[in-house]
């Protein structure tokens, strides 16, 4: 990076305890601002509700309860209910089925009772005209009980086939209506991500050419800006942790977590050493402190080498003839410009 004017940008000046906490705490605050801000662009798209609330799950968001469901918009709900009345008429009619099913197993115990009791008295010669009477009754008996069981069986049945055709028709209406839904949550979704990575990208472009203006400008308050390009950093990097947890990371957490890290550290690293800690610009920042650009050992003006790393710290002015801080970016006799190329490391 070109170092203008020869003297140190503003952020290469260490601030003091209590100005890099309230920058943190700038920071903070701005990224509570920012999330207020990406959550109330999530309500200008209300989540679609599949089912009606009572429900579940009744929508795409259970903190939403507002709005119409797709499955009233397309007439699923009324089917439900026919199905649920369907259903009890069923439950009414394998009731009476099961009573009916044990008056007929009583019936023929009582029937089977009386006929053995009836040819027991008939092999013995003693047979009466009542336990002819209370066999011939319990037959009957027996043949209502049959055919009563049998006509609830046939309701029964009926009942049944009724409740399995509304069956049909709901799963079906209900998958159209899945579909509908898991359309209607793409579109959101789509635009959600469009919006929340508008704001996010439009605060990053205005906060970097303000940081811009102002490091150019030397701006007394440059760690102002710094709060806010730093805020839009961190709020672009947690929507898209939040976008890749959702969308790829949920069933390779750790995975996803590491990989992220390592490629959001990797570029972290090679952004502060091109632009922030540059060769160049840590020369020129030792300098400017009177130390060594190459090991950044303090030195006294008395020196013309480094008592450590032994690198020359002055040179003679070509202009002049003077001595001159070697590397520096003008001379402090005549001023006139350096010809001495910066070191290329620290």
């Amino acid at each position: 990076m070109p170092i203008s004017n020869g003297y140190p940008e503003v952020e290469d000046q260490e601030g003091t305890r209590i100005e890099k906490v309230l920058l943190a705490a700038l920071v903070g605050f701005l990224l509570v601002g920012s999330f207020w801000a990406q959550d109330r662009i999530e309500s200008f798209f209300p989540a679609p509700t599949l089912m009606p609330y009572g429900k579940e799950p009744y929508s795409s968001n259970s903190s939403e309860q507002a709005g119409v469901s797709v499955e009233d918009e397309l007439g699923v709900t009324p089917l439900r209910t026919e199905l649920e009345k369907l259903s009890k008429e069923q439950g009414a009619k394998n009731d009476s089925l099961a009573n009916a099913l044990a008056a007929k197993s009583k019936a023929d115990e009582k029937y089977k009772f009386r006929r053995e009791e009836y040819r027991t008295a008939m092999q013995a010669g003693n047979a009466s005209a009542s336990q002819r009477s209370a066999f011939e009754s319990s037959r009957s008996a027996l043949e209502s009980a049959a055919a009563r069981l049998q006509q609830f069986q046939a309701a029964s049945d009926e009942a049944s086939s009724k409740v399995a055709a509304e069956q049909q028709k709901v799963n079906a209406a209900a998958q159209r209506a899945q579909a509908v839904f898991g359309a209607r949550s793409f579109q959101r979704n789509v635009k959600l991500v469009v919006l929340h990575f508008s704001f996010a990208a439009a605060c990053l472009v205005l906060s970097w050419i303000l940081w811009l203006k102002g490091r150019n400008r030397r701006w007394r308050y440059q760690a102002i800006l710094t709060g806010l390009f730093t805020a839009s950093i961190l709020q672009l990097f947690f929507l898209l942790i939040r976008y890749c947890w959702e969308l790829f990371l949920s069933d390779v957490a750790t995975l996803g977590v590491a990989g992220i890290g390592t490629a959001v550290c990797i570029f972290a690293i090679v952004a502060i050493k091109r632009w922030l800690y540059s060769p160049e610009r840590l020369a020129l920042a030792r300098l400017s402190s009177r130390r060594c650009a190459l090991c950044a050992t303090p030195f006294t003006e008395t020196q013309s080498h480094c008592w450590k790393c032994g690198h020359a710290l002055t040179e003679k002015c070509p202009t002049c003839g003077s001595d001159r801080l070697l590397y520096a970016p003008f001379c402090g006799t005549c001023g006139a410009g350096s010809v001495t190329t910066l070191p290329k490391s620290p």
